[in-house]
């Protein structure tokens, strides 16, 4: 397998990776849709922290690189932290 399919199938698993852990935080209480809560931001640019559970250096940096590339894309930013203890931090 050459560097550079390693790295994009990499880039994948890591991304893959950020969209369960996102939506797993999501799952843990209520439906995201209750009338009470309200957006804190509903127009402009977005400013984002992802917070990844990771499992080295490879998998951090491609969930970066995709966070920094969408932050370029979209005009937004992106800001990706790495969990010590994901269960602790997102409980």
């Amino acid at each position: 397998m050459s560097s550079h399919t390693s790295r994009r199938r990499s880039m994948a698993l890591a991304v893959c990776a950020a969209g369960a852990v996102a939506l797993s935080a999501c799952s843990s209480g209520g439906n995201g849709f209750s009338k009470a809560a309200k957006p804190s931001q509903s127009t402009g640019k977005a400013s984002l922290k992802i917070m990844i559970g990771s499992s080295g250096d490879a998998e951090t940096n491609a969930v970066k690189a995709a966070a920094q590339a969408w932050a370029a894309k979209s005009g937004n930013t992106a800001e990706v932290i790495v969990a010590s203890d994901l269960n602790q931090q997102l409980g």
